[in-house]
């Protein structure tokens, strides 16, 4: 089956379908990286656990 990307017949609505989903995609990623900046996270590779981790690992006594 070929490519559609490359198929004369490559319906234009498909092509916006997928425009949409990437600017999507790329808008949630920049609204991630501002919270993360916000908190004064910066991503590194020996991350230390965050406090939801904190709470799966060893669960404060909350009543």
């Amino acid at each position: 089956m070929a490519n559609p990307v490359f198929n004369n017949n490559f319906d234009p609505k498909t092509a916006q379908e997928l425009q949409r989903r990437m600017n999507a995609l790329a808008s949630i990623a920049k609204a991630a990286v501002a919270a993360a900046q916000q908190h004064g996270d910066r991503p590194k590779n020996n991350v230390s656990p965050t406090v939801v981790d904190r709470e799966l690992i060893s669960p404060s006594s909350r009543g």
